[in-house]
């Protein structure tokens, strides 16, 4: 799209869209393995647990809705904003539960379907070049995104009734920069999400009436960058790098000074040459 407003020269133009789909997801094929792994810790403090399959899952289904409006005023320029709403059917969440096993009780983990769900939110987004720079200048750019995903799971007999879906952020966003020019073509992208529910804890163990608790993840973001740069018409060069600040992955037990799992995901730095005969 962008070439063709470059080739014709085209005045800015605005596009609206709107759409609606049904859509089904089978369960990914491990979640249905109906087999088995516990064991009894060492700790005699701590309940026996394990984790299983389930062969019984169903697939998601949904119902979307959505609008767009997008608006281009350069070649490679333009913003846009999106409303969307989904309404959910069997999601797959990992639930806990106590089973008894060769009268034994354990913590078992296993995939299951929740109830109805629903999820809405708001999407802007953009991008520009500078191309009213001086020379050499004006191949600068920049871009970014900002989503609300606002998510309800409404079934009044599912014990996360009220609750967001889990591994969904309510807020996320993206920003850049970017240059292309003289054969250069270079981004740098920072992407962060908010906090989000992992997974259910405790399962039939909660206390009732004392609500749910989760295993949560802090807010995280990342720093990328990549960097080419066409040698001729058949070799270039290019420089990446992921993760560049070491993001730490935190989640904890319902409040953060109970820590559950703590990583620092590694930084990744590459280097390529691509030729073409």
């Amino acid at each position: 799209r962008f070439q063709i407003l470059d080739r014709l020269k085209l005045t800015p133009a605005l596009q609206l869209r709107a759409s609606y789909a049904k859509t089904l997801s089978r369960p990914a094929f491990g979640d249905l393995n109906p087999g088995l792994f516990y064991q009894v810790p060492n700790n005699a403090n701590i309940r026996p647990n394990g984790n299983g399959g389930n062969p019984d899952l169903r697939s998601q289904k949904s119902e979307a809705w959505d609008a767009t409006a997008e608006y281009y005023f350069g070649p490679s320029s333009y913003v846009s904003a999106a409303v969307y709403y989904r309404e959910i059917k069997d999601r797959v969440a990992i639930g806990v539960e106590p089973e008894v096993i060769d009268g034994i009780t354990y913590n078992i983990s296993r995939p299951r379907n929740l109830g109805g769900a629903q999820l809405k939110g708001v999407e802007v987004s953009g991008q520009v070049f500078f191309d009213f720079l001086p020379e050499g200048l004006d191949g600068l750019g920049m871009f970014g995104n900002f989503t609300i995903a606002d998510s309800k799971i409404k079934t009044p007999s599912d014990p996360l009734v009220g609750e967001p879906l889990l591994g969904v952020s309510k807020y996320s966003y993206n920003i850049g920069g970017l240059y292309e020019k003289y054969g250069i073509t270079a981004r740098v992208v920072y992407t962060w999400r908010g906090k989000f529910n992992e997974g259910l804890f405790g399962g039939g163990l909660l206390v009732p009436g004392d609500g749910a608790k989760f295993n949560r993840v802090k807010a995280n973001g990342r720093l990328d960058f990549s960097v080419s740069y066409d040698i001729n018409e058949n070799l270039a060069l290019s420089v990446d790098g992921v993760n560049v600040l070491k993001s730490k992955y935190y989640s904890y037990f319902h409040t953060p000074g109970f820590p559950h799992d703590i990583r620092v995901d590694d930084s990744f730095y590459g280097a390529s040459l691509r030729a073409r005969f």
